[in-house]
């Protein structure tokens, strides 16, 4: 049964100790392992030491290790590959099917790669080749060339007959493609329409002309939109010819969607790193570090250099302003990140796209003007409440050796800005901010998007940053305007 905590598939790694302190037999270890998920075992097998897992593989037939590295990530094949000799791979591989072992190879260097391929079945090396020849994060590099196929002129009753004795050999049976000679795809059949059709009738005359197909070049976030939008079990991946290449499943495409979900997820908080939980503290950081000096360039270096040199005198008059400084900065770059996020998500789930600018600016700036006034009444009320509980100014006490009176102020403002003045000051401003920062939310990820750039990474510290540096400015320059001019 399927385990749902790290406890629980510890218990794995436990009984295989215990079992190889006995010294164990090879079908004692097997039956052990049986009664596991191969996802539970890969993900157990990371938490054994190098010597107990060659042990465990050492004592598994290859079929149960081909599961097994299925299932395990990048750094988990590549623990076992960098020992395995070449014999050893190749059974793994030729145990897998054409698009798992593309997979696999593609964590092992060329040289090594080439070398298993060459001692693999004829036919399975051919199959592999094909789909190595495609970038992994395309329709061609996740599809499987292991499908089953129909002419159009083969009854209803030929083709129950074939699957069951083919079945063993494909991907899937769920949808039977119908293709001519040449493999040009002429549509396809429902195995419940194929079951509910008369034993005599044509598969050409019950099939479906209207199919959905990718080409093998598209990027397999495409792909699986695609079968999220038409509820697909199975796709087609076609050539500029029709001819049917290859067939992409259900499994594969709810891999790419974690897989881009959580890629997207961890560039905007600016990881940088596609899979931090598996690596080093020095990689993680490494990965994070770039990022983060973006923030050191420009709320360390920037903005004291440009907000203190030109609003210097602005902030030394009216000391009350830098209290609502975080306020404007955390409401401006929270706005932005909430919208930047749902246009990325948009952008990412092929909900919206560049022609869809004006729309998403308008429906935003309506959300926007909501946000803005709300959060600028009770900002607003704060500001006028600082303001009027502040301490007065006070008339000093005439030195008897110096002429003349001289006036000093413990207030936070002077003495001619009153609090509705002030307040009303900071509400403008953040209003503004706010507004500005909804824009840019929405415009720096459809611009990204729409020059090739992932929206993802600018929806990251840089758009903080940014609207940060922009909204404190608008808000100095605001107040320098209203308040001291």
């Amino acid at each position: 049964m399927p385990l749902d905590t790290k406890d629980e598939r510890r218990e794995i790694v436990t009984k295989l100790a215990e079992l190889l302190r006995a010294e164990a037999n090879l079908l004692e270890i097997r039956s052990a392992l049986s009664e596991h998920e191969a996802a539970d075992i890969a993900e157990a097998m990371e938490d054994v030491s190098d010597d107990i897992r060659s042990t465990i593989f050492e004592s598994l037939e290859a079929e149960q290790v081909a599961e097994i590295l299925e299932e395990s990530g990048e750094e988990g094949v590549q623990d076992y590959v960098v020992d395995a000799p070449v014999s050893e791979i190749v059974e793994i591989a030729n145990a897998m099917s054409p698009d798992d072992a593309a997979d696999f190879l593609e964590h092992i260097e060329d040289h090594k790669a080439e070398a298993v391929i060459a001692k693999l079945e004829p036919d399975h090396a051919e199959e592999i080749r094909e789909l190595r020849e495609y970038d992994p994060d395309t329709a061609g590099g996740i599809m499987t060339t292991e499908f089953f196929w129909a002419k159009p002129n083969e009854t209803a009753a030929q083709v129950l007959a074939r699957m069951k004795e083919e079945m063993d050999e494909v991907e899937t049976i769920h949808e039977i493609f119908v293709c001519n000679a040449d493999m040009k795809l002429k549509g396809q059949v429902s195995v419940e329409d194929l079951i509910s059709a008369d034993g005599e009738q044509k598969i050409g005359e019950i099939m479906d002309a209207a199919t959905i197909t990718v080409g093998p070049l598209a990027d397999q976030e495409i792909a699986g939109r695609y079968m999220q939008k038409y509820d697909l079990a199975v796709m087609a991946v076609i050539d500029p010819g029709r001819r049917l290449l290859g067939i992409i499943t259900v499994d594969d495409i709810i891999d790419v969607l974690s897989e881009e979900a959580s890629e997207d997820m961890y560039k905007m908080a600016g990881v940088g790193d596609p899979k931090p939980l598996e690596h080093g503290a020095f990689r993680r950081a490494y990965k994070r570090l770039p990022w983060l000096l973006t923030t050191i360039v420009g709320m360390g270096i920037i903005a004291p250099f440009l907000l203190g040199n030109l609003f210097h005198d602005t902030l030394q008059s009216v000391v009350a302003l830098a209290l609502f400084i975080p306020a404007i900065m955390g409401l401006g770059g929270n706005t932005a990140i909430q919208s930047s996020t749902i246009t990325v998500r948009g952008l990412a789930t092929g909900e919206i796209d560049w022609s869809d600018m004006g729309w998403m600016l308008w429906r935003e700036i309506k959300v926007g003007i909501i946000i803005a006034i709300t959060c600028s009444i009770l900002v607003g009320t704060c500001a006028y409440a600082v303001v009027h509980t502040s301490p007065k100014p006070k008339q000093a006490m005439q030195s008897s050796t110096v002429a003349g009176s001289q006036d000093v102020t413990n207030s936070a403002v002077p003495q001619h800005v009153g609090p509705l003045k002030f307040a009303s000051t900071v509400a403008l401003a953040l209003i503004i901010g706010i507004m500005l920062s909804v824009l840019l939310g929405v415009s720096i990820p459809m611009c990204c998007h729409r020059f090739g750039v992932d929206p993802a990474v600018a929806a990251g510290p840089f758009i903080t940053t940014l609207i940060d540096i922009t909204t404190q400015t608008l808000y100095l320059t605001i107040a320098t305007w209203l308040l001291l001019s």
